[in-house]
């Protein structure tokens, strides 16, 4: 990484907000903001280094890494900026607040306040977008505002990545954060997002093709995989995923479904003792009744149950985690067993 110098600020070509406050941000929170601005569509890799650094930001390329000392300062410069404007409309689309809130979410990741502006904002952005559609009837029309929306929803999107997934304990773990990507799928994945949008060291998300619901909910396991790497015991992550698959239940085909479980049954094996992996695997085991036959099913746990235990014989391995696994997946089979039963007999009966 190389030290960074201040440069102007990033925000765009709209005028000043005449509510500005009057004084002059610190070169470390224009530099700051002017990187994010550059990158705002990159999936970053963000550090927060030791006070004792010798330079207060540093970055290479997708790499930033800034100095916790000089990151505090950049947040109370955040703050104030935010809590000067948020009440003087219009503000939903200040680039002032928008700027000072990436900052605020960097140094706190449950700043609640921050994080429902950033809402409301693509909801006004959605709105202008409506009624523009809806008052001009002209070809081409409402074009900009769908286009701004487009891009605030990519860019919305690839922070989040960029928070989830670089090396920040406390954001890879987020519920604030979490709930804001669900939300955003929820609300904006079928209209503005494809099921891959940041790729590493890519530019932009690709929108030039609408993709199947089975390879975003691919890509979302790939980020809770590489935030539960980064913090133990993330259940928010995992529970994120869990959210995303009942809303798309039945996405993977038979053969999918069993690829995904396959990576999570080798994250389980690499980290034994993080309760909140195996309980994510037994609940795509269990969601995977909704994609494959009954046979398949049984198939698929008793593959499973096999596999981990000879991983905790060969091992020798005693945990509660991997216990408990084993002990849901022989009370599906025997669920399975249960169920295919009564079909049976009701069918002779």
């Amino acid at each position: 990484m190389s030290p960074s110098s201040p440069a102007s600020p990033p925000l765009s070509s709209r005028s000043p907000e005449p509510s500005e406050p009057p004084a002059q941000p610190d070169p470390t929170y224009i530099t700051l903001t002017t990187h994010l601005h550059t990158h705002r569509r990159s999936l970053l890799s963000l550090e927060i280094l030791p006070s004792t650094s010798p330079h207060p930001l540093l970055h290479d390329a997708l790499a930033l890494g800034i100095a916790r000392c000089a990151l505090t300062t950049s947040f109370l410069t955040a703050r104030q900026i935010f809590l000067s404007l948020v009440s003087s409309p219009p503000t939903l689309l200040s680039p002032s607040i928008e700027a000072a809130t990436k900052i605020i979410l960097l140094h706190d990741p449950e700043h609640l306040s921050a994080a429902n502006w950033r809402k409301r904002r693509l909801r006004h952005l959605r709105s202008l977008n409506a009624s523009s559609e809806g008052k001009m009837k002209d070809a081409g029309a409402g074009d900009d505002t769908a286009t701004e929306l487009r891009s605030a929803v990519s860019e919305e999107w690839a922070f989040l990545t960029s928070l989830l997934t670089s090396p920040l304990p406390r954001h890879v773990k987020s519920s604030t954060l979490w709930w804001q990507r669900c939300w955003l799928v929820r609300h904006f994945l079928d209209d503005h997002l494809s099921p891959n949008p940041v790729a590493e060291g890519s530019s932009r998300p690709d929108h030039s093709q609408a993709d199947a619901p089975s390879a975003f909910i691919s890509a979302e396991i790939d980020v809770i995989l590489r935030a539960a790497e980064r913090h133990k015991a993330n259940y928010h992550a995992f529970h994120y995923g869990r959210r995303i698959l009942h809303l798309y239940p039945g996405a993977w085909s038979h053969e999918e479904g069993e690829v995904v479980v396959e990576r999570v049954r080798r994250w389980c094996f690499a980290h034994p003792r993080d309760g909140s992996g195996w309980g994510f695997l037994a609940f795509l085991v269990r969601w995977s009744g909704l994609v494959m036959g009954d046979g398949e099913r049984e198939g698929l746990i008793g593959t499973l149950s096999d596999q981990t235990r000879e991983f905790v014989t060969a091992l020798g391995w005693k945990g509660e985690s991997v216990e408990g696994f084993l002990r849901e997946m022989d009370a599906t089979a025997k669920q399975s067993d249960t169920i295919s039963t009564g079909r049976t007999v009701g069918g002779i009966g």
